[in-house]
């Protein structure tokens, strides 16, 4: 076996032990209710508000959002666009990825008016007969680790481009938001405040909750 079998194996042996795949998930964690569960953790976590804001920038495609964020003082401090679906044809490769965008470069100081903007970019599949998208698990991590890095830099305090946000960070040190976001994803109340069937709205089973922790995971986060 190659080291690049891993993942492929450490699915088959899951399904073995616990007749489960990461595919029964999918119902859980319709794209709404996660994107709710990761504002709210946002919020708590940084005293900032995150408000839909589809229509008041243009858009690329018609499944693009576009959200404002706010202080705990009810300021504007940046904004975002979430790209959740895979386009083939358009879109470039990868489980996701997050990016700058407009004023997020910075080229004046922020004094000037400038305030950062990110694009995060998923490749979820696109909601089929007017249900939401499903998620699984590991595209719920991708969203929260992508969110960490648009935190990174829409929260930035620096006013100068060159050393802002995601900018000029060395590269052992950048997956850190990211992978401080990704984390709470194993925390049982985070999981739980962002999972609900789509039909049914009920909770995800405990079951679920034990296998869905990746091989050398001990288990959730009290």
């Amino acid at each position: 076996m190659c080291h690049w079998d891993l993942a492929f194996w450490a699915e088959r042996l899951r399904e073995q032990r616990y007749d489960f795949n990461d595919e029964e998930l999918r119902p859980y964690f319709p794209l709404p209710c996660v994107l709710n569960g990761l504002f709210t953790l946002a919020q708590r976590l940084f005293a900032i508000q995150i408000r839909p804001a589809d229509g008041e920038a243009p858009v690329w495609n018609e499944d693009v959002r576009f959200f404002r964020v706010y202080d705990d003082q009810e300021r504007p401090i940046a904004a975002f666009y979430l790209d959740p679906y895979s386009r083939p044809a358009e879109k470039r490769g990868g489980r996701g990825w997050m990016s700058a965008s407009g004023a997020a470069g910075f080229l004046l100081p922020r004094a000037d008016g400038a305030s950062p903007s990110g694009l995060s970019h998923l490749q979820s599949d696109a909601p089929v007969d007017g249900k939401p998208a499903l998620m699984s698990f590991n595209e719920v991590k991708t969203l929260f680790h992508e969110f960490g890095h648009g935190l990174h830099h829409m929260l930035t305090t620096v006013d100068y481009g060159l050393a802002a946000g995601i900018h000029n960070v060395e590269w052992d040190a950048i997956e850190l938001p990211s992978q401080f976001m990704e984390n709470w994803c194993y925390h049982r109340e985070t999981l739980m405040g962002m999972s609900a069937h789509v039909e049914t709205g009920e909770p995800l089973p405990r079951n679920s909750i034990a296998n869905s922790v990746l091989p050398g995971r001990t288990g959730l986060v009290a």
